[in-house]
């Protein structure tokens, strides 16, 4: 919970770095002004953690609320005096019930549960319940032109382009509200029935495409990282070497024009250079990114990994929370949140505590971000428990896929349908897995249908409370290093209560795995999916149960059949025609799946690993061998064979499938090999290194 202390609309909100919290409604708040008290005699004032900013008079004053976030009225003690004074919204009084700072309120709950329902559940939501009406909700982004339009609808339904992102990631030639009121101008003339080719030639004379990017080398790219000299097979150095030659031809960096100008561009500045995933892909992606800053530390590109990371936190603070990419129109969902994870590769790699310093407010913030909106409590066995879901609200179709989103929505007869089903498609991009059968829910619960079936913000997935897990561990580690005892106790503590609430909740004890939940039907969701072991992967498992499960974890993955496929591990085994479904194999789950085995840590599922790691790299090699590309996805049943299904054609480049490969090849390069059939490496010589490592890690 972000304690916010009011200010007026003049002076101080003009001078202070204000950002506005998660956009679910507006509600105008009229309130006197009132100084900023110094803190420490220093003279420091207490910056707002908000979430969008805004900067014209009409919206200076208004604070932007959501449902799950609190309301509240709280104020820093720094902030000023502690006699609380109501505030007037509107006919309405908004009591203020105390003045306490985030860490005053977590230390006098008693549990994770008890923290989040005192987010939730504060008196003041009532008072707030008579302004705001529940089925309100945000367009997609604050820009019309972009999110929320008559001529985003006209354009993206007549289909000038094929592709629906190609509109939203065109650049105005005139402001925006010109743009708008020409366009209404048309539509008046024409009876609002304007032909395709009135549409085209509007965009043509105010729209245009380019010029907000630039290619960028990045400057810490050397063509012989040191790192090529530990593979052992030549063929696999190779292949190590092309890929690593490939980072140069996606990196892009953002034109001094776009920073000038941010209100003729889609496209969100960050002041970094940055390696974009490729193929359509031209913006930094939230979790692509974790994968790419892997290859790149691998690489030893530890400056254009610094700038990645932060880039992802001047979305933040810009946002406050990373948006799944870096453009306007995904402003109002985030991706799984990786930022602690990348940190700590980097931390890992550089011992760079100056920079961990420098952002750990930041990643702190993130992760309220994620309690105060994306929480969901609900019963299971006679107990409450608390975890996380995608939740992406806002209205209309997506507007990178809004042809593709209204069409489908006009199968449902009436509006609060429609708007369920566009919440629960955003949610299920916000997961990463777009789209899956991991999202739909038939008639009688099964993860059967089509898009029509979608209800993504009914389940609890394992993926994400996992990386979340991971994440609070990760802030009390890094507290650690920088020797704040009690935020690391406090971090600690819920991260152990996190990993506590996944074996309560998603364990499922009868089958020896984790299953995503069903919080409606109160049901396991019994499929195969790679996300199932990422508690592994994420290090949100106890120790001790690690060797005690261990044996039954391995025992449903062979059984489960999803590690029989000469090309990879399938998203699913259900062949629905999404494209995180069967066949498909996607770079990250296999990443997932390798890095799991690993940290289950028995001898058989090493091998397991191993067998796996080797089988996608040499699938990966061939694909580049026939095709001279990566892509962002393979087919399981046929080694190399580019994946299809989904809204687009596949996509070349390609960022993540790059880390992933340098990622096993590195892990791996002393007993992996391209062929067989490798002269130099013997099944001798493997054993006595296997050996030699395994003593290693037993000391």
């Amino acid at each position: 919970m972000r304690c916010l202390p009011l200010i007026d609309g003049g002076e101080d909100a003009q001078k202070e770095n204000i950002f506005m919290p998660p956009l679910i409604r507006k509600v105008r708040f009229h309130f006197p002004s009132f100084p900023y008290k110094k803190k420490g005699g220093k003279g420091k004032r207490t910056k707002l953690g908000l979430r969008d900013a805004h900067s014209s008079d009409e919206t200076r004053n208004c604070f932007h609320l959501t449902p799950v976030f609190c309301v509240v009225v709280v104020f820093h003690r720094a902030s000023r005096d502690n006699s609380c004074e109501d505030v007037k919204a509107g006919s309405t009084t908004v009591k203020c019930y105390g003045c306490m700072d985030l860490a005053e309120i977590r230390h006098r709950c008693s549990s994770l549960e008890e923290y989040v329902a005192y987010i939730m559940l504060v008196p003041t939501i009532l008072a707030l319940a008579t302004l705001i009406s529940a089925d309100e909700l945000p367009p997609s982004c604050n820009r019309p032109v972009y999110c929320n339009s008559d001529l985003l609808h006209y354009v993206q339904t007549s289909r000038i382009y094929t592709d629906s992102k190609t509109f939203v990631d065109l650049h105005l030639k005139n402001d925006e509200n010109k743009t708008l009121a020409d366009f209404n101008e048309l539509l008046e003339k024409t009876n609002r029935n304007p032909s395709k080719e009135q549409i085209k030639n509007f965009v043509d004379e105010y729209f245009q495409s380019g010029n907000e990017i630039e290619v960028w080398k990045p400057t810490d790219h050397n063509d012989n990282p040191p790192f090529l000299a530990e593979i052992r097979d030549k063929t696999l150095r190779k292949f190590a070497q092309d890929i690593n030659s490939i980072w140069p031809t996606l990196g892009r960096k953002v034109k001094p024009i776009v920073f000038e100008k941010p209100d003729l561009y889609s496209f969100i500045p960050i002041s970094n250079g940055f390696i974009i995933p490729g193929g359509r892909f031209t913006e930094i992606y939230y979790w692509d990114a974790y994968w790419i800053l892997e290859g790149l530390l691998i690489c030893g590109m530890e400056d254009t990994a610094r700038g990645m990371i932060d880039n992802l936190i001047q979305l933040l603070k810009k946002l406050g929370h990373i948006p799944n990419g870096s453009r306007v129109y995904y402003a109002q969902r985030s991706q799984p949140p990786l930022l602690t994870a990348m940190v700590s590769l980097y931390v890992q790699k550089t011992k760079d505590l100056a920079f961990l310093k420098a952002n750990i407010e930041a990643l702190e913030y993130e992760l309220e971000y994620w309690l105060e909106t994306q929480t969901i409590t609900f019963e299971k066995d006679g107990k409450s428990h608390t975890l996380l879901r995608y939740y992406a609200p806002s209205t209309g179709p997506r507007p990178e896929s809004y042809y593709e989103d209204y069409t489908l929505a006009q199968q449902f007869e009436n509006e609060e349908r429609q708007k369920e089903f566009y919440v629960d498609i955003k949610s299920a991009a916000e997961s990463g897995w777009d789209f899956s059968s991991r999202w739909f829910i038939g008639p009688n619960g099964e993860n059967t249908g089509n898009l029509s079936t979608i209800h993504t913000t009914k389940i609890i997935p394992v993926d994400l409370n996992s990386i979340f897990a991971n994440a609070l561990q990760n802030i009390a580690y890094f507290q650690g290093l920088l020797h704040h005892g009690r935020q690391a106790a406090h971090w600690a503590y819920l991260a152990k209560q996190w990993r506590t609430t996944i074996e309560d909740v998603l364990w499922d004890n009868e089958d020896g795995i984790w299953y995503d939940y069903n919080v409606e039907s109160g049901e396991y969701r019994k499929y195969f999916y790679p996300s199932n072991v990422a508690p592994l992967w994420m290090e949100a498992v106890d120790r001790k149960l690690l060797m005690e499960r261990a044996p039954r974890i391995i025992s449903y993955l062979r059984d489960s059949q999803g590690l029989d496929f000469p090309g990879g591990i399938p998203s699913s085994l259900v062949k629905s025609g999404e494209q995180w479904d069967y066949p498909n194999a996607w770079p990250p789950l296999v990443s997932v799946t390798v890095n799991a085995l690993r940290a289950l840590g028995t001898r058989e599922a090493k091998q397991i690993a191993f067998d796996i790691a080797q089988k996608w790299v040499r699938a990966c090699l061939k694909g580049f061998t026939d095709n001279k590309q990566m892509f962002e996805k393979y087919d399981v049943e046929q080694p190399g064979r580019i994946g299809g299904g989904g809204e687009y054609t596949v996509q070349a480049g390609f960022g993540w499938s790059n880390g992933v490969v340098l990622e096993m090849i590195k892990n791996y390069a002393y007993k992996m090999t391209a062929s067989d059939s490798n002269p130099e490496l013997s099944d001798e010589s493997f054993s006595e290194i296997e050996l030699s490592v395994e003593s290693v890690e037993a000391n």
